[in-house]
């Protein structure tokens, strides 16, 4: 996993199935569970680290 790209790709998909389990999970206008909270911070982290050393 050393290709910053490969990062970045693993951080978004991390966010995308975050943001899916959210919709399909927590009731409408509730709170997302600590544990969709976590994930999505570890895409954003996952991603933003692979951008950062792609530069």
């Amino acid at each position: 996993m050393g290709n910053p790209i490969k990062l970045m790709l693993l951080g978004i998909t991390i966010l995308l199935v975050t943001i899916f389990f959210q919709q399909v999970v927590s009731p409408v206008g509730g709170n997302p569970s600590p544990v969709l909270q976590l994930l999505l911070v570890l895409g954003i982290g996952t991603t933003l680290v692979g951008f950062f050393k792609n530069k």
